[in-house]
């Protein structure tokens, strides 16, 4: 296994092993233990967390938002990244809640698209907690 070392590298950049520069690693064991590890790492995403939250509002009453218009491609964008949302496990489908906002396409310099959720509406009957 890795021997405690300070090794640092910008994995973030590199597209495959080939491209990582291990040259400044002397120890042979070390460079040979790593480049296994990048070969064979795949990253995982969490699907669950143990944080639990709850969110106070001023009032009872639910705040619903009629959906915006979406050209044929946005939706086409949207629904993707949706299912892709779901099949990772990252949202689940919410069949009668009361609560609803806008989703909001935001273009990036790329040309691609992020999708995001209007919660001014939702926001202004959040009770702000003391809590940092």
């Amino acid at each position: 296994m890795l021997k405690k070392s300070n090794i640092f590298f910008n994995l973030a950049k590199a597209i495959n092993l080939d491209e990582v520069d291990l040259s400044h690693i002397t120890d042979q064991d070390i460079k040979h233990n790593l480049k296994q590890v990048l070969d064979t790492y795949t990253p995982q995403k969490r699907k669950t967390t143990d944080v639990m939250m709850k969110i106070v509002l001023t009032d009872e009453s639910p705040i619903h938002s009629k959906p915006r218009r979406l050209a044929a491609n946005e939706k086409t964008f949207v629904d993707s990244q949706i299912q892709n949302w779901l099949d990772a496990g990252i949202i689940k489908e919410s069949v009668n809640s009361p609560f609803s906002s806008p989703i909001v396409l935001v273009e990036k310099k790329n040309g691609d698209y992020r999708l995001c959720i209007d919660y001014r509406r939702l926001n202004r009957k959040i009770i702000k907690d003391s809590f940092p």
